[in-house]
């Protein structure tokens, strides 16, 4: 390849937009500009949910905090969604609304007190 050729190419790396690649193929000497990958296309962000109101529920005793339920699972009135363990003991926690559970306010197997909010419910 000759010199003058190598500087035009270099000129022309120059002009390509950024992310783009030019490419020498031999034997040949076939010139070849290739364009970056699309990005996958993201996905929309989640619309906030909006609820007439909230209703906390409260640990009925101590013990260890055991959730049945995530973030976001719809729950129905009297289903169970946890239970509170202390010396082999279980209690179940059942919901008292139907609605969507909004926060879980303790982690698995970790321990809470009597009256503490264990999750917030929105209906």
């Amino acid at each position: 390849m000759k010199k003058a050729s190598i500087k035009g190419i270099e000129e022309m790396m120059k002009l390509l937009p950024p992310g783009w690649t030019l490419e020498l193929i031999t034997p040949n000497e076939k010139l070849r500009i290739v364009k970056p990958p699309l990005s996958p296309p993201q996905p929309e962000p989640e619309k906030p949910r909006t609820f007439k109101s909230v209703v906390i529920i409260y640990s009925p005793t101590v013990g260890y905090f055991y959730s049945l339920k995530r973030v976001n699972e719809a729950v129905k009135k009297d289903e169970k969604i946890a239970s509170v363990l202390v010396l082999g003991i279980e209690t179940e926690i059942f919901s008292p609304v139907n609605g969507i559970i909004m926060k879980v306010l303790n982690e698995n197997g970790k321990p809470i007190e009597y009256s503490q909010p264990i999750f917030q419910i929105g209906i």
